[in-house]
């Protein structure tokens, strides 16, 4: 506790509380102004990996196709690929 007067007296630890609750709520607040943007970003992230696993998937599969392609034996008739 500090002492400014013989009368007033500050407990260090109200003035803690106060600060922490004060800030809490400035957060919350500013939560709430900034969640449709929030929203908007998550949704968009998400689209994002959704997008980049299906291209992921197409690119693997066209991938093997052309590693099958390469490693078969050429046919009977096809000798310039020997």
């Amino acid at each position: 506790m500090i002492m400014l007067s013989d009368k007033d007296t500050v407990n260090i630890k109200q003035i803690l509380i106060y600060l922490y609750y004060y800030l809490l709520i400035n957060k919350l607040i500013d939560m709430s102004i900034n969640l449709p943007v929030l929203i908007a970003v998550a949704i968009l992230v998400v689209i994002l990996i959704v997008f980049l696993i299906v291209r992921n998937q197409k690119d693997k599969k066209k991938f093997e196709e052309e590693i099958i392609d390469t490693e078969l034996p050429p046919e009977k008739d096809d000798k310039e690929n020997l």
